[in-house]
């Protein structure tokens, strides 16, 4: 894994939050009071996936890849003579 999504990052904010929350229990919420985590989880994943902010979207999520994975590389598929060469070279050869 060397990238980052809108679902990670909705999903770590709602974890933030909830850890900085006086709340005992992680729970869904929107009733009795509960914080509306899933609210809050949809409402960041909807605000990053609208189109009309693709150039901030596209920063947003270059800033946390560099911040996650500093040291990743474009990921090569190995080929030849490696286990994951050998499933590859089966998966094709049953099609």
């Amino acid at each position: 894994m060397t990238d980052i999504s809108i679902p990670s990052i909705s999903y770590i904010a709602t974890l933030v939050h909830f850890g900085l929350s006086s709340q005992g229990t992680f729970h869904v919420g929107g009733d009795l009071g509960w914080f509306n985590y899933h609210g809050f989880y949809r409402s960041i994943a909807d605000l990053l996936g609208d189109e009309r902010i693709v150039q901030q979207r596209e920063a947003l999520l270059r800033w946390w890849k560099g911040k996650i994975f500093p040291n990743a590389h474009e990921y090569n598929e190995p080929k030849g003579d490696t286990v994951h060469g050998k499933m590859l070279a089966q998966l094709e050869a049953s099609e």
